[in-house]
């Protein structure tokens, strides 16, 4: 049965293995899809992402980066910067749950957007460290190549990466239609190919 609560067993029509400790992933499925993180106590997610590799295998290396002593760089994971700041922050309890996927990267990445919007039409704000968002008192740490670690700022200065999310887009038509999502489209042009309807897109 589907649901639109993004902490559900069957989110997004989905089949989500159960919430476990970011630290024991013993029963993620070491397959491909998509995965989720959540901190115990608050009722939105921390984070959406997908793997064509195993997912027991990137939330290994999520778990690894964000309990590192020091703030981890934005690779090979960029959530990991982020989660813990917020670890260090508020001392923050995480946990994860996984779907098992397609080897299809496009499929994972369309799942994946699906879901990210999703959430944030359900609670109205956006995952707390998707799209780049930051805490507002610490600049993110740079990739490794360039060797830069993330700090807190000063008090006077605010991460530009914070603040509340915009608005959702109401799901509205379908994507062939020019008042797709109530926006104002230009005609489809040059391939002749007509787009996939919603309901044949992976995850709804």
């Amino acid at each position: 049965m589907y649901t639109d609560d993004v902490l559900s067993p069957n989110w997004g029509g989905l089949q989500w293995s159960e919430w476990v400790p970011l630290k024991d992933r013993k029963s993620i499925p070491n397959l491909p899809g998509v995965y989720r993180v959540r901190a115990k106590g608050v009722n939105h997610l921390f984070y959406i992402g997908q793997t064509g590799a195993s997912l027991r295998g990137r939330l290994a290396a999520l778990s690894t980066h964000t309990y590192a002593s020091e703030m981890p760089f934005d690779d090979p994971h960029t959530a990991a910067p982020n989660l813990w700041v917020y670890l260090k922050e508020y001392g923050y309890e995480y946990e994860c749950s996984a779907a098992a996927g397609t080897d299809d990267k496009r499929e994972r990445m369309g799942c994946e957007d699906y879901l990210l919007w999703n959430h944030r039409a359900t609670t109205g704000v956006s995952t707390q460290c998707n799209y780049g968002r930051f805490h507002e008192a610490y600049s993110k740490s740079s990739a490794r190549v360039r060797g830069i670690r993330g700090l807190r700022l000063p008090e006077e200065i605010i991460n530009p990466a914070s603040g509340p999310s915009m608005d959702p887009l109401v799901l509205f038509n379908n994507p062939t239609d020019l008042d797709w999502m109530g926006l104002e489209w230009h005609p489809v042009v040059g391939s002749g190919i007509a787009p996939k309807t919603l309901s044949s897109l992976p995850c709804i």
